[in-house]
């Protein structure tokens, strides 16, 4: 009897294992990790950029879909919670998708192990709790990737239409989230000739003119995302370094294992290993995995987009960002699977001991992540304390000077509801000397009643010309932005 039960158990839980329980089981620990934490630090500067965005509709370099899709959503809840939580949705949709992709292409291990490993990335986890396009530019890619390779590798000509048409529309909305998406457009037209070349096939003029048919699609269907990305491509220009050999390894950990800087030397080195033992698992995936055709594919989907990057940044401007690479990052993690099985097959214990040092460093990321104020990035959540500090205090004046580099008086009244006379300021530059600071202080207006003064950044260089025509009754530091109050000397 004891051992009919055993049995019965054991049929039960091995249809349930062959039903895909597992994967939910992995959306359970995403949706998790997506939520755990995710009003610890307001909103950043960048999260105000997209309500903004999504208020007054229209391409902003490019990027329109995540706009159209927040303009209802925040008209439901304006809440920071409700807010992220659109991103929340298409994260867990990029779990399943990523899943569904390495299922299609290679087998149920692999697909839950890239899924388990895209769920705890902190980079991922990081951009899932923004008001942000990035999740959403994740999932579209991956959905293109699927119907990508649906549509090389079906024989049912109905079907791999149905596929093609897919691909398009799946590319043309991930370049409407944003256009740095055309990487992966032209990623797929290398992958192309690689299909032609590898399966013997002549470009006949049949193949060419379905080639040219799809490109001419996509390009047609871009062409305003490209109008408005050559109409703004000068206003408000990132300027990160120009990426080096040390650049690129730095993006293996942010993207994979710890977004945040090493807090010490011994983390750093244990990191530094940590990258090279990823470095050495993908090689070993693209050495020794058995669906070679699908592994290269996946390879170029991860490697050539950041590659054109780097040549961009180094042939015109750097646009070298992680935020802005992170698209390759679900293909990383199929690598990863594909390598770590593979070793496994040979090398258990070693394949093991490996899965548990990605696992750890994986779980030291994400615990930086949750208990550390500023993102990976440098942002800070300051807006949220500022404003509650000035809403807190009802007994100042009812003037409010703003003083950001956005000058976007949004960051304010998001979190305060109290009804001040709100003057947007300029920002000095860093460099300017003190006449041109006096100059800019004068410029303050001046009331009977105090005013608030929120200044973005430190407020050494600004103290003397301030005490020469203010007394400064109250002044406080907010992560390196200044919030004085000012009553006019008489």
């Amino acid at each position: 009897m004891i051992v009919k039960i055993k049995i019965t158990v054991y049929q039960l839980l091995s249809k349930a294992k062959s039903k895909g329980i597992l994967i939910f089981i992995i959306l359970g620990i995403s949706t998790f990790l997506c939520f755990c934490k995710i009003n610890y630090r307001g909103l950043w500067i960048d999260e105000f950029i997209s309500i903004r965005d999504a208020q007054n509709l229209g391409f902003k370099k490019g990027r329109l879909l995540y706009y159209v899709l927040l303009n209802p959503w925040m008209n439901i809840s304006k809440h920071d919670i409700w807010l992220r939580s659109l991103s929340v949705i298409f994260a867990l949709a990029s779990v399943y998708a990523i899943y569904r992709l390495a299922q299609q292409l290679f087998d149920q291990k692999t697909a839950l192990l890239s899924s388990l490993f895209l769920s705890i990335s902190p980079i991922f986890v990081n951009h899932t709790q923004e008001v942000r396009y990035y999740i959403l530019s994740v999932f579209f890619g991956i959905i293109g990737a699927i119907y990508f390779c649906k549509y090389l590798y079906q024989d049912n000509r109905k079907q791999q239409n149905i596929s093609r048409y897919a691909w398009i529309l799946a590319r043309v909305l991930a370049c409407f989230t944003t256009p740095l998406n055309l990487v992966f457009v032209l990623s797929d037209f290398f992958i192309f000739i690689i299909y032609f070349i590898t399966r013997k096939r002549r470009l006949t003029y049949q193949n060419i003119s379905k080639l040219t048919s799809d490109y001419s699609l996509i390009a047609l269907a871009i062409f305003p995302v490209a109008v408005s990305v050559y109409i703004d491509v000068n206003s408000h220009k990132l300027t990160p370094p120009i990426p080096g050999l040390t650049d690129v390894l730095r993006q293996v950990r942010i993207l994979t294992v710890y977004a945040h800087p090493p807090s010490s030397k011994l983390t750093a080195l244990l990191l530094q290993f940590i990258v090279l033992m990823i470095l050495a698992i993908w090689a070993f995936s693209l050495w020794r995995s058995r669906n070679r055709k699908y592994v290269i594919l996946i390879a170029i989907w991860a490697f050539l987009p950041i590659f054109i990057v780097f040549v961009f940044s180094h042939a015109f401007y750097s646009i070298w960002i992680s935020r802005y690479i992170m698209s390759s990052l679900p293909y990383f993690m199929i690598l990863l699977s594909l390598g770590l099985i593979e070793l496994a097959k040979k090398f258990r214990i070693l394949a093991i001991v490996m899965l548990g040092f990605y696992l750890f460093a994986s779980g030291a990321g994400l615990m930086k992540y949750y208990n550390t104020k500023n993102r990976y990035i440098g942002a800070s959540d300051r807006y949220r304390d500022i404003a509650h500090y000035i809403c807190s205090d009802r007994h100042r004046g009812d003037i409010l000077v703003w003083s950001i580099i956005h000058k976007m008086t949004l960051p304010f009244t998001h979190y305060c509801d109290r009804d001040l006379s709100i003057y947007p300021q300029n920002l000095p530059n860093k460099s300017s000397d003190s006449k041109e600071l006096a100059a800019w202080v004068d410029s303050i207006p001046t009331t009977k009643v105090p005013i608030w003064l929120v200044y973005g950044q430190k407020s050494k260089p600004l103290l003397e010309p301030l005490q020469k025509k203010f007394t400064i009754e109250e002044h406080k530091e907010f992560d390196g932005f200044s919030v004085f109050v000012l009553q006019k000397k008489r």
